[in-house]
Formats: C-alpha cells, structure tokens, sequence
C-alpha cells in the first residue's frame, strides 16, 4: 500500500536536483537494493543501444541503495559523454526522503528478478501516490504485468530480452503524458491501493474470518 500522509509528499531538498534542461530530459530513479538476483545487466546494454536512437530526451537514472559491484563497474564503462544518459548511485536513504526523492522523479524504475514469477514488490506499491509512471523490468507472467497493462500508468518489460527493455524505453519516452494522465483516468482503481483502503479491506477479511469461527448461538 502507499501512505497518504502529506508528509510523504513533500518537495525533496534542493540538493537532490535532477539534471538540468528538465524540459529535455527523464529522470528515472531506482529505490531499494539491487543484489545479483536482481540484475540490471539487459538494463544497461539496452540504455547503451538507445545512443543510437533519435529524438530521445536526455535520460538521467539514479539508483538508491546497494548495487551489485558487476553493475557498478558496467555503468562506469558506458558512453555518458554525450549528455544523453547520465547514471548515478547514491547510498540508501529512509523512508521518509525516499518518498521526497520519488515526489521529483520522472518515472518510478522498478526491478523484479527473473526468477520470481510471482513476486510483487512492495517498491512497486509503496510509491504509487506519486503518480509517477512506472517502468517495471521483470518476468513475463507477474501479476504486476497485467496491473500496469491494466491501468496504463506504465510500461512492463522482459527482464531478459535487452530488446524489450529498449523499446519500453522508448515507449515510455515518447507516450510519458499518456502514462502520466492514467492516474487520474484510473484514481479510483488507483486508491484500492492506499494504506486506508488496504487496511479497511484487512480488517472486512479479518472481521468475516471472526463471524465464522464465532459459536452459533
């Protein structure tokens, strides 16, 4: 679920700028740890390919939290000269500022291992009242995959196909007002997600569990 207290909404410090020339440029920020079991290997060599792909915006990624050193030294090889990709990683941050650094991103970058079919991070969910689109790379099959097709508010992509991943970048890029505006299209399917109608929806489950196992009198 994500919160709803205005606190987790608030404008990050001035010290976490994005890149400059917002107009012309993305910025996708990566929230969590990055382990082996989840690489970004396809990522990077499809962000790579993109250098040849005209009439892209500039696209800036940060990534926040642990990132496997194989990761590390790739992003230190990649062509960042010509000013349209630019990759930086930051240490973890807390709950708090990671909401903050969220609020200014462009897009949500989310990350699901090729193994786990069935997983669904909580990353995905915790940042949804940002109403940032979102660009999951992850197995084909992920209950994730049919919300995000679902509720247009993003693009889902192979985690091991470099070619899947390019091209949701580039879909992503080039339809990002389409994605942006799903989230007013679809707000209230969008709320079933917020912390008081998930706890409400708890509570219903626990309370018709009770009424059940309560002796009939």
């Amino acid at each position: 679920s994500y919160p709803i207290d205005s606190q987790f909404y608030c404008r990050q410090p001035p010290n976490l700028s994005r890149a400059p020339n917002a107009l012309a440029s993305l910025r996708l920020v990566h929230l969590g740890n990055l382990p082996e079991w989840r690489p970004i290997d396809p990522l990077l060599h499809a962000l790579a390919a993109l250098e040849e792909q005209p009439g892209l915006p500039a696209l800036q990624i940060d990534f926040y939290g642990y990132l496997y050193p194989k990761a590390q030294e790739m992003i230190r090889t990649l062509p960042q000269q010509s000013g349209k990709l630019t990759i930086n990683v930051y240490n973890s941050v807390d709950h708090l500022k990671s909401h903050h650094i969220a609020s200014t991103s462009d897009i949500l970058l989310v990350m699901i291992g090729p193994r786990h079919l069935d997983n669904q991070p909580s990353k995905f969910f915790v940042y949804l009242g940002h109403h940032k689109p979102v660009l999951v790379i992850g197995p084909p099959g992920n209950p994730i995959e049919d919300l995000v097709n679902q509720l247009g508010i993003g693009v889902f992509c192979d985690v091991r196909n470099i070619l899947s991943i390019r091209d949701g970048l580039i879909e992503i890029a080039q339809h990002y007002d389409t994605y942006q505006s799903n989230f007013d299209r679809h707000l209230h399917a969008i709320k079933r997600y917020a912390a008081d109608a998930v706890a409400a929806d708890l509570l219903a489950v626990f309370d018709a569990t009770m009424e059940k196992a309560s002796p009939t009198n």
